[in-house]
């Protein structure tokens, strides 16, 4: 059976339960092949324009509600994961061709403004750079957060790519805010960088993160081709103080990070650990002190 009638065959079951496909042993196709096939697929039916349109059409049918993206996916033979990241895109290019965002910058500004507990001299003071940042940052919000993927590469190649972009993104912004750091460039290593403070260097691992994930500290199970996912040796082991000093959660979309100490992470039982909500680590959002707070333990 050719990938194309297996993916017809069972899009429902993709869309609901792609990791059932994992096994290799058990499907003809595992869940990477059909990804990166539904991937191409997309890209292929998106540089029709009428089946562009079909799309967005069928989406404001549905009035713009997110729940309706996976009858769309499967009428259209897509992964829904794909199309509603296109969806997404799409959507914040439309609605801010509509809205100036030096016009939003200014509103911004005047909104806090009129806030009566703020100090109209204060504003004052910062109400030139603050315009600026806000414009910048409504740019980043105009495109969906920072691109990706414009490439649409193979999938396993794409997560690896962005396990480094995020590792990157840590030491660019480690850097700007004033620590030595370096690369950790030994993929088997339990800790991608070093930042040195004071001579004492501090272990840092880096997990990429999307807007409204968890944080998990495990790693991600061993997958892919020939390799059973279920057996214990490819099941993702705990992250712990003696893989590292700090957790740093980087946000792939807007490049912020989380910079969490172990001794947080070691506090949690083994379930936790599995599944922490952000605003469940949101004190150490941007907090840069960390690093500093553990070299000085």
């Amino acid at each position: 059976m050719t990938i194309e009638d297996f993916v017809k065959l069972n899009i429902n079951k993709i869309n609901t339960s792609i990791s059932s496909f994992k096994d290799a042993t058990t499907n003809e196709y595992i869940d990477v092949d059909i990804k990166n096939y539904l991937q191409e697929k997309l890209g292929e039916d998106l540089q029709n324009q009428t089946t562009e349109y079909l799309l967005l059409n069928e989406l404001k049918g549905h009035n713009f509600v997110k729940a309706k993206i996976l009858d769309i996916a499967n009428k259209f033979v897509l992964y829904k994961p794909h199309l509603e990241k296109y969806f997404q895109a799409t959507v914040f290019k439309n609605v801010f061709a509509k809205v100036g965002i030096e016009d939003l910058a200014n509103k911004t500004v005047e909104f806090i403004n009129a806030e009566p507990n703020v100090n109209d001299l204060e504003i004052k003071f910062i109400k030139s750079n603050l315009k600026n940042l806000v414009t910048k940052c409504l740019y980043v919000a105009s495109q969906g957060g920072f691109t990706a993927d414009l490439q649409h590469t193979d999938y396993g190649l794409r997560v690896a790519n962005e396990g480094d972009s995020a590792q990157f993104f840590f030491i660019a912004r480690a850097m700007l805010a004033g620590f030595n750091c370096s690369n950790v460039d030994v993929r088997s290593s339990r800790y991608d960088a070093i930042v040195d403070f004071n001579s004492k260097l501090i272990r840092i691992q880096v997990k990429g993160i999307t807007a409204g994930s968890n944080i998990s500290f495990f790693d991600r199970d061993r997958g892919g081709q020939g390799i059973d996912h279920t057996h214990e040796r490819n099941r993702g082991q705990r992250i712990t103080k003696a893989d590292c000093d700090i957790y740093v959660a980087v946000d792939k979309q807007v490049g912020t990070c989380y910079l969490i100490p172990m001794s947080f992470a070691d506090a949690l039982d083994a379930d936790d650990a599995k599944n922490v909500k952000l605003s469940e680590v949101a004190n150490y959002l941007e907090r840069w002190q960390t690093i500093i707070d553990v070299a000085t333990q």
